[in-house]
């Protein structure tokens, strides 16, 4: 039987769907978690970040979301702070760029304490 390239099995992959039911693009996967880390109430960042570390634990790439979760390494709810450095540890070897950068941000996040 003939399957399409690159294809030997007539497995299919399951797309990733977003909450709206239709396929997410790249860019807007992850709109909803960065507009609930960039939020002032500590209650959706704290949501957000154990969404992102439960997709972390599944092995899922949230790599994309790197800057708005080192934005809230400086967080004054220690809980959430946690969650941050779980993530960073997992993705700070991968966008080495980006966290040589958000050192101040880190900086930021001692004086807290």
């Amino acid at each position: 039987m003939a399957y399409a390239d690159g294809v030997t099995s007539p497995e299919v992959e399951i797309a990733d769907v977003g909450a709206s039911g239709f396929l997410a693009d790249a860019k807007t996967r992850h709109a909803d978690l960065k507009a609930m880390l960039d939020s002032s109430k500590d209650n959706l960042k704290m949501e957000a970040m154990k969404r992102i570390i439960n997709m972390v634990a599944k092995g899922k790439d949230v790599s994309d979301l790197f800057p708005a979760v080192v934005k809230n390494v400086a967080a004054k709810n220690l809980e959430l702070k946690k969650l941050v450095y779980v993530y960073l540890v997992r993705y700070a070897e991968e966008q080495q760029d980006l966290a040589l950068l958000s050192i101040s941000t880190f900086q930021r996040g001692l004086k807290v304490l």
